[in-house]
């Protein structure tokens, strides 16, 4: 009788955590991160649950590319032939980072698409961009200048004192570009000294937004908290975050419509024949 006991009980303790641990992860599931560890997934090609906002963009819609060879060795998907490229001595993967924001918001957001690289090049024409051996890496002011070229209104910034201030512009923006650094927050990214990534659709329920981040997979099209972007924000540069304030595309003094280098596009994405 005392053996049948003690089964029934160690029975019903392992029917409790077997319920705990669904209901943790059905948690996790909703917020698109796991709460005890930074190691976010990558979302399923479908528009988040809790975006109503009408200026929002469904997930799939939104360009990620990624810069390094790892990730184009692994065919990974947003990966592409670039990742191989060297520009006056420097290997794209270890500088491309804003190239590839700027990229991702001129292919999102217009009615048009480039690389990259493309998007490199022509920095280089309209801007204060003047890379050089063992500096590749695109400053602000030349990223703000490309940008105007390309028909976008932007603003930049410093980071402000409180947080509430940063996801007042970030909800206004139609995305934001950040400079993050691991120096002042290590609790999402690790080792990173300086990296650009972009930041869209702020969500005011779980105070979360959707990453862009070409410099990981495993970050890249991932949903975070924004305090995770405010706290690791970059300090010592010059300017913390530029807002992408709007597009017009009769302001498009580029007008550039394609993508030369083969690249990974995920089966979802539909390409329109140019």
């Amino acid at each position: 009788m005392r053996k049948t006991k003690t089964l029934l009980y160690l029975l019903c303790c392992i029917i409790c955590i077997g319920a705990i641990i669904v209901l943790k992860a059905q948690q996790s599931k909703k917020t698109g991160y796991l709460e005890h560890n930074i190691s976010v997934p990558t979302l399923s090609p479908t528009q988040s649950e809790y975006i109503n906002d009408s200026t929002a963009l469904p997930e799939d819609q939104i360009y990620s590319f990624l810069q390094g060879p790892k990730s184009w060795e692994h065919a990974y998907t947003w990966s592409g032939a670039w990742a191989e490229a060297e520009m006056k001595g420097n290997k794209f993967g270890s500088f491309g980072c804003g190239l590839c924001a700027m990229a991702n918001i001129y292919s999102t957001l217009s009615t048009k698409v480039c690389s990259p690289v493309d998007m490199y090049q022509y920095a280089k024409e309209v801007s204060d961009y003047h890379p050089s051996y063992g500096a590749g890496a695109i400053d602000w002011t030349a990223m703000q200048q490309t940008l105007e070229y390309c028909g976008f209104s932007s603003t930049l910034h410093n980071k402000p004192e409180k947080l509430k201030t940063f996801i007042q512009d970030a909800k206004k923006a139609r995305c934001t570009l950040v400079l993050v650094s691991s120096y002042y927050s290590d609790k999402f990214w690790k080792n990173t000294p300086g990296h650009y990534v972009l930041i869209w659709n702020y969500n005011p329920k779980e105070h979360t937004v959707f990453l862009t981040d070409s410099g990981s997979p495993e970050r890249n099209r991932s949903v975070i908290p924004i305090k995770y972007v405010f706290t690791a924000l970059k300090e010592s540069s010059s300017y913390q975050y530029m807002t992408i304030d709007s597009y017009d595309e009769q302001a498009n003094q580029w007008n550039w419509d394609t993508i030369t280098e083969t690249w990974h596009a995920p089966s979802y994405f539909v390409l329109e024949e140019k």
